[in-house]
């Protein structure tokens, strides 16, 4: 990397070594020029308190033509309010007039989502991109995440002032095209996975299925930062997610969402949802960090929505695991009656409990394996 003329950036107002950050603004200053950022670039960003943006972008945003929010919209062939309504749909704040930081990336977005409202309409397509923003978002605050606590740490820790942590970025960079490559394949496999083409159970406008949902939550976590270290907690939560997946993908279900301490899966067929909560319940019944776990499921219809399933079978499930005791899986008498004799399963009948949102008192199992 070539050195900077760093009495060109204190003349420009873009460097200060006497600052506290002078270190953290030399490493920005080195990225952004090694791709390809220009003083006069620079010095519109910063006046405009996006010079971050402006190093991240010239990372990660590819092609050489640079729109804005007006020019993306004529390209598409919609008005500039339209554009600004999906970008926000999509998650983004709403872009300044004279921003020209799109490509030909988001002329294509906007094309591909003004066909979907014709195919599916409008408000259908709108939830659809919601999701799809919300989804992108994580996986690249996660990407993000990897970096800063691996290489981008190491890079700083190893060497702060010279440049490595600009290397750092640029070598991270590098895997861009491969991310966006592997998620393409992993989209399509999962569509796959998730293909229902035979259209059986609509209700209303929304899907229902039927299925197995479970819930399982780690006992008494809440406490835990009370007494140990918050890596300590973050690690132990990361095992419970990380084995919880493992079991869950193994059984062909899915998980559905982490909810804190908690995960939400669907699986088919009752007999194997058991299994996967008893599987995963065991595994923490002994742990040197968490206090153990506890699940429940139930069987029967489901609101699909977004990825997501609702309604009184989800509802069940999630309040019954509230009141198993640790190291214990309770199912709903749906579940007991859907399980064969051959599914090496037992249903131990417990008190009837009352539920919230429930009017009557619900016949719960413990499920133990025989």
């Amino acid at each position: 990397m070539s050195p900077l003329d760093v009495d060109e950036l204190v003349a420009a107002g873009l460097y200060d070594p006497g600052a506290p950050d002078a270190v953290e603004q030399l490493n920005l200053l080195r990225l952004l020029e090694a791709r390809g950022g220009t003083i006069e670039q620079m010095v519109r960003a910063n006046e405009a308190g996006r010079l971050s943006r402006l190093a991240a972008e010239l990372l990660v945003v590819t092609g050489p033509d640079r729109y804005t929010a007006a020019e993306v919209a004529a390209r598409a062939g919609v008005g500039v309010d339209r554009f600004i309504e999906l970008w926000r749909v999509a998650g983004f704040a709403d872009p300044a007039s004279d921003d020209a930081r799109f490509t030909e990336a988001e002329v294509e977005l906007v094309r591909t989502f003004e066909t979907g409202a014709d195919l599916f309409g409008e408000a259908a397509t709108m939830q659809l991109l919601r999701v799809v923003g919300a989804s992108v978002s994580r996986v690249a605050d996660a990407a993000v995440s990897t970096f800063i606590t691996t290489l981008g740490a190491s890079a700083m820790a190893a060497d702060p002032v010279t440049g490595a942590l600009a290397e750092a970025n640029l070598a991270a960079a590098g895997l861009f095209p491969q991310l966006s490559a592997a998620m393409d394949g992993l989209l399509r496999h999962h569509l796959v996975e998730a293909a229902r083409p035979n259209v059986t159970g609509v209700s209303s406008g929304f899907e229902t299925v039927t299925a197995t949902v479970g819930f399982v939550d780690i006992v008494g976590s809440t406490g835990l930062a009370t007494h140990l270290p918050l890596g300590d907690v973050g690690r132990a939560i990361a095992s419970f997610e990380e084995h919880a997946a493992n079991v869950v993908a193994a059984s062909g279900g899915r998980v559905v969402k982490f909810i804190g301490d908690e995960v939400m899966f669907r699986v088919h067929d009752p007999a194997a949802a058991c299994h996967v909560a008893l599987t995963i319940v065991a595994r923490f019944s002994d742990d040197e960090v968490l206090p153990g776990a506890r699940a429940a499921v139930a069987f029967g219809d489901l609101l699909v929505r977004d990825g997501d399933y609702f309604g009184p079978v989800v509802n069940v499930a999630a309040r019954a695991t509230k009141l198993a005791r640790p190291g214990t899986v309770l199912a709903t008498a749906s579940v007991r009656d859907a399980v064969p004799a051959a599914a090496g399963l037992r249903f131990v009948a417990v008190p009837p409990r009352r539920l919230k949102g429930f009017d009557n008192p619900v016949a719960l199992f413990a499920v133990e394996e025989v």
